[in-house]
């Protein structure tokens, strides 16, 4: 059994191609759950469409807390998720990371024959012009079910009791995901600000963090831009990267749309 886990708040100020983010392992999961962190933005919203399409897969929660700082806040969220995965394979998903069509049933086929406990995967980091696209460190996205599973550094890493150290044994994959964490120039001075007043760890990076994007990007229009769509990235969001500023399309929520976009099967698992 695959349990696909995803929190968030706020991503469609923000930026965070979030509803795609989902959609793209979707298909390899047999129950998804989501905690919205309350969400004022029409994220919450956004979320109960998707269960509507999907009503046998996607479990929904709001779980707020406002009282851990820095990286807590979403090891907090993770780890009530944690909680209510039944058995097996756990697949984390982030608001800016998608898989490619073309190399998700991979991770499936390596959860469903391996007896690791865990699968480290690189990850590929890229902005709004691709400019500083780069392969980044190995991170673990999908770990086994067991007791005492712990999330760390905002779900970056994984460990058991609190002890700090990869959960063993651990496969070492070759199948990248990606990380589109600036590529919405227009919404990069609000997602500056959150993570300086959430994520940031001290008076000097919550200033750095709130100046870095500021106003950069204010010259640019809402829906119109001179980029051009790069290769190979995940078909479902090759039309947005033409867009400044993020929005929920209503196409993520039919089916046939989805299929035929990406070649995966969305149909629920009875």
């Amino acid at each position: 059994m695959i349990t696909g886990i995803f929190t968030i708040r706020n991503a469609i100020k923000t930026g965070y191609p979030f509803i795609e983010a989902i959609l793209s392992i979707l298909p390899i999961t047999d129950r998804f759950l989501i905690s919205d962190g309350g969400s004022t933005d029409g994220t919450f919203e956004c979320f109960q469409k998707l269960k509507e399409a999907f009503p046998k897969t996607i479990c929904l929660f709001q779980f707020q807390d406002r009282t851990s700082t820095h990286w807590e806040c979403i090891d907090k969220h993770i780890n009530f998720l944690i909680d209510r995965v039944e058995r097996d394979w756990i697949f984390e998903i982030q608001g800016d990371e998608l898989y490619h069509e073309d190399s998700i049933m991979y991770m499936k086929e390596a959860m469903d024959t391996t007896d690791f406990n865990a699968i480290r995967q690189p990850r590929w980091d890229t902005n709004w012009n691709l400019d500083s696209a780069y392969k980044s460190y190995y991170t673990v996205r999908c770990i086994r079910k067991q007791p005492g599973l712990l999330s760390l550094q905002g779900g970056d890493y994984f460990c058991i009791n609190d002890y700090y150290g990869d959960i063993k044994p651990t496969l070492h994959s070759i199948v990248p995901f990606y990380h589109f964490n600036s590529i919405f120039p227009k919404n990069m001075y609000l997602r500056a600000k959150r993570h300086s007043a959430f994520l940031a760890t001290g008076d000097s990076s919550r200033c750095h963090a709130t100046r870095q994007l500021g106003g950069l990007f204010d010259h640019l229009s809402d829906i119109e831009s001179t980029r051009q769509r790069p290769e190979n990235i995940p078909s479902i969001l090759e039309d947005m990267y033409i867009y400044n500023k993020y929005f929920v399309r209503d196409e993520l929520f039919d089916k046939n749309w989805l299929t035929e976009r990406t070649g995966l099967p969305y149909d629920e698992i009875e």
